[in-house]
C-alpha cells in the first residue's frame, strides 16, 4: 500500500515493498 503511505506523508519507501 505505497499509495496510502504517500498520502500520509510517511518516509519514502520503495514502491510496493510489502
Amino acid at each position: 500500500m505505497s499509495s496510502r503511505e504517500r498520502r500520509l506523508g510517511l518516509p519514502t519507501r520503495p514502491p510496493m515493498v510489502t
